[in-house]
C-alpha cells in the first residue's frame, strides 16, 4: 500500500474529499464524495498516470478511512489541511503553496523553475514547444534569457501540469487559453498569468510573475529624475485631465500608473479603475476587470464606471477610438484619467490619439501629460 499513499498524499485526500482503495499496474479505485466531479478524476489520472475508477462514498466514511489508512488522528485533519499547499476555488484563483515534494516529480521541478525565476527578479517565465524539445527562458530587465538547467519530463507532461494549476481545459490543445494560479509561501505571495498559444510542434506557455513582495509603489522607486517626479505629483495634484504613459509591452507602464494611483489614494477621493487583467489588488481602490467573451470591454466599463460617481478613473489601455473618446470627455467633465498607450515617444502620443480621430483641440484642452518610459537594466 506504500506506493498507492504515495502517489496520493494525506492533503491530496483531504483536500478533495477522496480516500485510494486499491491500486494496481494500470487502475486505481477511490472512494469520493463526488465521484462524477470529471475535472478530479482528470487530474488523477494525469497525476498516477493511471485509469481512475471512482465509487461514492459518503464524507464520514472517507474521512475514518484516511485517518486509519494515512494514520493520522481526526485531530491533526485540520491542520494537514492548513500547513499543506492547497488549491482555492478559482474565484479566488488557484493558491499553491511552494513545497518540496517527493525527488523526480514535475511538480517539484516546475516549483523549482518558477521560484528560481522570482529570485532572480525575472518578469516572465517562456515554455517553448519545438519539434522535440521545451525550451525555457527567463525574462529579467527586459532581456530573453535561456535557462541552462535540464528538461527531465515530456513537454506535454509540464503543459498539462500547468493546465491544472491554472484551472484550464487540460484536452484542448487548439486554441489558446488564458488562466492565472497564486504560488504562496511563508514569506510571499506570487501571482502568475498562465497564456497558452498553440504552435506548430505544440503549446507555447508564458507565465507572468506577479510578484507583490518586490512592488514598492512609490514614486520615488520609479527612478524618474526628480524634477520630473516633482512635476509629476503636481500634474496628480490636478482636479481633472488626462495623463498618459506610454511605450513599449513590458516597460512598465502598470507600475507606473498603479503608483500614481497609491500616491492618489485618500478616502476623501473615489477611484475606479478598468484593467485587463488586474495585475495586482490595490486596497481602497475598486477595481474592474474587462471580459470581453460577455461585452464588458474598455469602453462598454469606463461608461459605466462614469455613472458611479468617480474622481479619478484608471483605463488599462486605450486601444480604439471610442475608449478614447470616452477617456477624454471624462477628463473635460471633471476627472482626473490615467491610461497607457503603445507608442514609441511621447510625440506620437498626440499623433497616435489624432489618428484614432480624437480633435486636436479636445487633446489641447484634456491632455495634461505625457511619460514615455523604458526599463533601464541594473
Amino acid at each position: 500500500m506504500t506506493s498507492l499513499l504515495e502517489l496520493i498524499p494525506v492533503d491530496y485526500a483531504l483536500r478533495n474529499n477522496l480516500v485510494p482503495l486499491s491500486i494496481t499496474d494500470q487502475l486505481i479505485t477511490i472512494a469520493m464524495l463526488h465521484p462524477e466531479n470529471r475535472e478530479i478524476t482528470r487530474e488523477l489520472e494525469f497525476l498516477t498516470d493511471r485509469n481512475i475508477f471512482p465509487v461514492k462514498w459518503e464524507l464520514p466514511k472517507i474521512q475514518e478511512e484516511i485517518s486509519r489508512l494515512y494514520q493520522v488522528t481526526h485531530d491533526d485533519l485540520d491542520n494537514i489541511l492548513k500547513a499543506t499547499y492547497h488549491y482555492l476555488d478559482s474565484k479566488k484563483a488557484d493558491q499553491v503553496k511552494m513545497r518540496k515534494v517527493e525527488d523526480g516529480t514535475v511538480i517539484e521541478w516546475l516549483d523549482d523553475l518558477i521560484s528560481e525565476a522570482i529570485v532572480k527578479r525575472a518578469s516572465d517565465i517562456h515554455l517553448e514547444s519545438f519539434e522535440d524539445s521545451l525550451k525555457i527562458r527567463f525574462r529579467i530587465d527586459g532581456v530573453l534569457i535561456a535557462w541552462k538547467k535540464s528538461i527531465n519530463y515530456r513537454k506535454e507532461t509540464v503543459i498539462s501540469r500547468l493546465k491544472i494549476m491554472a484551472h484550464l481545459d487540460i484536452a484542448e490543445r487548439r486554441r489558446p487559453q488564458d488562466g492565472r494560479f497564486t504560488m504562496q509561501n511563508e514569506k510571499t505571495t506570487v501571482d502568475i498569468r498562465v497564456s497558452i498559444l498553440p504552435t506548430i510542434f505544440g503549446e507555447k506557455i508564458v507565465l507572468r510573475i506577479l510578484d507583490k513582495s518586490t512592488l514598492n509603489l512609490a514614486l520615488e522607486n520609479l527612478g524618474f529624475h526628480t524634477n520630473l517626479i516633482d512635476n509629476l505629483r503636481k500634474i496628480l495634484g490636478l482636479a481633472y485631465g488626462m495623463i498618459l504613459v506610454t511605450g513599449p509591452t513590458g516597460s512598465g507602464k502598470t507600475t507606473t500608473l498603479y503608483s500614481a494611483l497609491k500616491y492618489l489614494n485618500r478616502p476623501e477621493v473615489n477611484i475606479i479603475t478598468v484593467e485587463d487583467p488586474i495585475e495586482y489588488f490595490l486596497p481602497g481602490i475598486n477595481q474592474t476587470n474587462v471580459k470581453p467573451q460577455i461585452g464588458l470591454t474598455f469602453a462598454s466599463l469606463l461608461k459605466t464606471i462614469l455613472r458611479q460617481d468617480p474622481d479619478i478613473v484608471m483605463v488599462g489601455e486605450i486601444r480604439d477610438r471610442e475608449t478614447a473618446e470616452i477617456a477624454v470627455r471624462a477628463a473635460l467633465t471633471g476627472h482626473l484619467v490615467l491610461s497607457t498607450l503603445h507608442t514609441n515617444d511621447a510625440l506620437s502620443t498626440i499623433i497616435r490619439l489624432i489618428d484614432m480621430g480624437i480633435e486636436s483641440f479636445l487633446l489641447t484642452s484634456a491632455l495634461k501629460m505625457v511619460i514615455s518610459q523604458r526599463l533601464v537594466r541594473r
